[in-house]
C-alpha cells in the first residue's frame, strides 16, 4: 500500500459487542462504509486509505471458482462387482 500523503483521517463509530465489532467508518469526503466484524472493518480501513485496494479485491471477487464452498463430492455407486477379479 502507498500513501502520498502519511496522514489520513477518519471517524469511526462503532460498538463492541462480545468480541465482535460493528459501526460505520467515515472520510472526511463524507464516504461511509459500514462494517460489521473486524475483518469488514479492515477491509474498510484499507478501501478508504487506499483506493487501488479496493479496486484490486473487487477484481478478485468476481474471479469464478471452480466448485461452490462447501460440497463434496459424491462417490459413485457400486455394483457389488467392482473391484473384484473373475477367474
Amino acid at each position: 500500500m502507498e500513501i502520498t500523503d502519511p496522514t489520513r483521517r477518519v471517524i469511526l463509530d462503532a460498538a463492541i459487542d462480545r468480541s465482535v465489532i460493528r459501526g460505520t467508518l467515515t472520510a472526511p469526503t463524507g464516504e461511509r462504509r459500514d462494517f460489521h466484524g473486524w475483518l469488514e472493518l479492515s477491509s474498510a480501513l484499507e478501501a478508504m486509505l487506499d483506493p487501488d485496494a479496493a479496486r484490486r479485491a473487487r477484481g478478485r471477487e468476481s474471479t469464478p471458482r471452480s466448485e461452490p464452498r462447501g460440497t463434496v463430492p459424491t462417490p459413485r455407486a457400486r455394483n457389488g462387482n467392482e473391484g473384484r477379479q473373475e477367474r
